[in-house]
């Protein structure tokens, strides 16, 4: 990960490894996400009397929260893509100066 002197090197493979399994854990986690939500209205349609405001109130709320998770995996997954393919441009671009200059 540390090139000469001290400085970061930017590895593509590591990265691209990275975004890759963040991708597929956003897609399994939206999976079970939504298996999740049909068994709770399942569970929720079997229920009777005031058990059953109080549980679809909290679990719409929980669900919320859980997607707005597994959504920002999936944003954070595309954010790491797009610095790494804005790390490869620049390193091109150095490349090309530097084939320029010699």
């Amino acid at each position: 990960m540390w090139g000469e002197e001290g400085t970061i090197k930017f590895d593509y493979d590591s990265v691209q490894k990275a975004y890759t399994t963040m991708h597929k854990i956003y897609d399994e986690a939206a999976k079970v996400l939504e298996k999740l939500v049909q068994d709770s209205k399942n569970a929720e349609e079997k229920m009777k009397g005031q058990y059953r405001g109080a549980y679809s109130d909290k679990s719409e709320d929980i669900f919320k929260e859980l997607k707005k998770s597994i959504e920002n995996i999936n944003k954070l997954s595309k954010k790491v893509e797009e610095t790494s393919k804005d790390f490869l441009k620049q390193d091109m671009i150095l490349a090309d100066l530097y084939g320029k200059s010699e």
